[in-house]
């Protein structure tokens, strides 16, 4: 699992990035991905709406032909969220002093 390995490495590397069920995520969006697309880097987020939910961790994949956006649910059934280039200027960060979105 190529992105489960990259996200490894993003935990590695940043060490107190908040996330749960690595490998679950990750399987999640290897199992979308399509012939011929190749993942470029992965990364590990929370998606949520108030900077103290943290238990909603994603995993982000970004491939050479669009953003992928993974969950695998705790019980039953995942999340999946696609990008295509044509969405990209509907993308929006938010960044403060400590927690960011």
């Amino acid at each position: 699992m190529e992105i489960h390995r990259l996200v490894k490495e993003f935990k590695s590397k940043y060490p107190t990035t908040v996330a749960w069920r690595l490998k679950s995520h990750s399987s999640v969006a290897s199992k979308h991905l399509n012939p011929g697309e190749e993942v470029t880097y992965a990364f590990v987020c929370q998606k949520n709406n108030v900077s103290y939910e943290i238990f909603r961790t994603f995993v982000v994949a970004l491939t050479n032909k669009r953003i992928i956006i993974a969950q695998k649910r705790l019980l039953f059934g995942y999340l999946f969220i696609t990008i295509t280039p044509d969405l990209y200027n509907d993308l929006t960060v938010y960044s403060g002093l400590l927690w960011g979105k």
